[in-house]
């Protein structure tokens, strides 16, 4: 796995993030490891929605599919990860018919992202970093960015990392 700091990359998008919502729920993750209290961050790809941004590690779910199953599923498929993680629901972005569901993950310690192949296009890669260090970077997805203003899933965080 890369170690690469957040502050090292500095990469803007000339045309601005394209935003666009599929489906009408999605879910995702973002995971703390308990070991390290560092959080994993995925480097969205070019070829998503709002690419080039760091994000949480999720997706749209499947109809009828419970929002911590699909977050779970989501996150297995694009990081590989398999084994425990303790889910604390957090902030749920709604705009008209859609609705993002965020939970904080907490995994016992950070391991290394082995994405299942069909789904490597979605990222350039993930990185485990600190908190204050990912309130720093001026490239985080809108999701993200909501997620770290709003104050309870702020305090949920810190009350891990502390």
């Amino acid at each position: 796995m890369t170690s690469i700091s957040l502050v090292q990359l500095l990469l803007e998008k000339a045309d601005g993030p394209r935003i666009s919502f599929h489906g009408s729920q999605g879910s995702g993750i973002l995971p703390i490891a308990f070991d390290t209290k560092n959080i994993l961050v995925q480097f969205r790809s070019a070829d998503v929605d709002e690419g080039q941004t760091y994000g949480t590690v999720g997706g749209i779910i499947k109809p009828n599919e419970d929002p911590k199953d699909g977050a779970v599923r989501e996150f297995g498929e694009e990081t590989g990860y398999t084994n425990k993680i303790k889910l604390v629901p957090v902030y749920i972005f709604k705009k008209k018919d859609f609705q993002y569901n965020n939970f904080i993950g907490i995994v016992p310690k950070q391991f290394a992202v082995k994405s299942k192949p069909e789904f490597e296009w979605e990222s350039d890669f993930f990185v485990w970093t600190p908190l204050d260090e990912l309130l720093d970077s001026q490239l985080l997805h809108s999701g993200l960015k909501k997620l770290l203003t709003d104050e309870r899933s702020l305090q949920v965080i810190r009350k891990i990392i502390d």
